[in-house]
């Protein structure tokens, strides 16, 4: 959760010439847990979450993604005149690379 909603993080990784969401990587071994199962894997306040393992080889581009409610609150003349409905959303992209076991190197911003 985040200030004024849900803060939601996405990986992709790098596959041939496209970047595909990490639970969709051929690869992927997911796991989840959801409360309204009651499930154990669940923390308290959580609604649900999911477990991603991969084994990647050196090298491997990967790309973190956060998407949140946009932080700054607007007043009802400035919602309004924005000509949208939606909520706007901050996205914040971090790029990495494996560099080993368990290692993941930051990229510089592209």
């Amino acid at each position: 959760m985040a200030e004024r909603g849900e803060q939601v993080v996405v990986w992709f990784v790098r596959y041939g010439a496209a970047w595909v969401r990490a639970a969709e990587h051929p690869g992927a071994v997911v796991a989840e847990a959801r409360a309204d199962r009651q499930d154990q894997h669940c923390p308290p306040g959580t609604v649900w979450r999911r477990d991603v393992q991969l084994e990647l080889a050196r090298g491997t581009a990967l790309r973190r993604t956060v998407s949140r409610p946009q932080a700054r609150s607007m007043s009802p003349m400035e919602h309004l005149l924005s000509g949208s409905l939606e909520k706007r959303r901050e996205v914040l992209e971090v790029h990495y690379r494996v560099v080993g076991p368990d290692q993941l190197e930051r990229q510089e911003s592209r």
